[in-house]
Order: structure tokens, then sequence, then C-alpha cells
């Protein structure tokens, strides 16, 4: 668990497929010590939007431990498509050289920084 912390302090993560398993005992112990040793890092939890009232359910949840939820779409088909516009996003701004803010699926804005293609 403390190697995992240890990542966890040092690099973003993405979440994906996790949804609600993240109530799970391990990943809470995991926020806990995180939120006791804050930092700037970003982390990341790709969803499924489903309802209004469960996103923003979720969505809260997720922002009292530092994670940003984000909705790749209506569907699980929409997925592969969200990660198509993605890395368009991300080729657009090493193009350009310059930072530029995007707009996934109408729902979340991402910052996108050419520093080696790191997505902030």
């Amino acid at each position: 668990m403390r190697e995992i912390q240890k990542l966890y302090e040092a690099k973003s993560f993405l979440f994906l497929g996790c949804g609600w398993t993240v109530d799970d005992t391990t990943f809470q112990a995991l926020f806990l010590e995180a939120v006791k040793h804050k930092s700037d890092l970003e982390h990341f939890m790709l969803v499924r939007h489903g309802g209004v009232d469960e996103f923003k359910k979720l969505r809260e949840n997720m922002l009292d431990k530092g994670i940003k939820v984000i909705s790749y779409g209506e569907e699980y088909s929409d997925l592969p498509e969200y990660f198509e516009r993605l890395a368009n996003e991300i080729s657009n701004c090493n193009q350009a050289g310059s930072r530029q803010w995007g707009q996934l699926n109408g729902t979340d804005t991402v910052r996108i920084e050419n520093k080696g293609t790191e997505l902030t």
C-alpha cells in the first residue's frame, strides 16, 4: 500500500472503469493519506455520464479526494471517440506549441500544456 501511496503523491492518476469502486476501504485509505500530504498533482476519473444526479454526487464525492470527474459520454461505446478527440487536442496543442483550452464532450474543460505532452 505504501508504494501505491508514493506513486499517488508523485504522479497523476487516471481512474478508468472504477465508478463507485473507489468507495472500497483500500481506496479510502489511499485518499485519506493523500489528503494529509496534499500536493499540486491532479487526478482524474473518466466515467459514463449516466444520470445527472448520480454524476453530480460522484463528482462532489471525488472532489473531496482531489479527483476531477470527467464524463466521456452517455454510453460506454462513447469512450473510444472521447480518446480520439483527446488525442487530437493533444496533437493540435503540440503543433501549435502553446497552451490551449479544449472542450471535451461538452461537459468538462481540460487544460492541455505542451510540456512533453502532459495532460493537466
